[in-house]
């Protein structure tokens, strides 16, 4: 919990590594989010402009909002995001497996992302909106 007693995140077992010092009081340490197995839910009030990188390798990273800045690069090797209806998460690149992309909307199945993957994401919710400038819409 933060100074005012807001939950910014939660945890289910999960092997979660943050390189660089993060504090979920303050978002603006520059550090790698890196998740390997169990659950990491970053909660609607966590924002992190200032992450380097996300790395999911294991396990799932679940995000209830915009949580990152759209410069970030991430990464999906193992596990899967999770990202709720109506939310586009902007970044830089996207990795999934051994496959990097530098332009695209991602997402489950039934996101209505151009790429549905089911083995990188939740059925449903959200896309990841690599690469582009300016406003996507999506409509569900």
């Amino acid at each position: 919990e933060n100074a005012t007693g807001v939950e910014k995140y939660s945890t289910k077992d999960p092997a979660v590594t943050v390189v660089g010092g993060y504090d979920p009081e303050y978002d603006s340490t520059p550090a790698t989010l890196s998740v390997s197995e169990g659950e990491l839910e970053l909660k609607a009030e966590a924002t992190w402009l200032n992450c380097s990188a996300v790395n999911v390798t294991g396990g799932t990273l679940k995000i209830n909002a915009v949580a990152f800045g759209k410069k970030v690069p991430i990464s999906i090797t193992g596990g899967k995001m999770q990202i709720p209806a109506g939310v586009v998460q902007r970044c830089a690149t996207l990795t999934l497996g051994e496959k990097t992309y530098s332009a695209g909307t991602f997402g489950g199945k039934g996101s209505g992302a151009e790429y549905e993957l089911e083995d990188y994401f939740v059925d449903g919710g959200g896309v990841l909106d690599v690469g582009r400038k300016g406003l996507i819409l999506v409509v569900q």
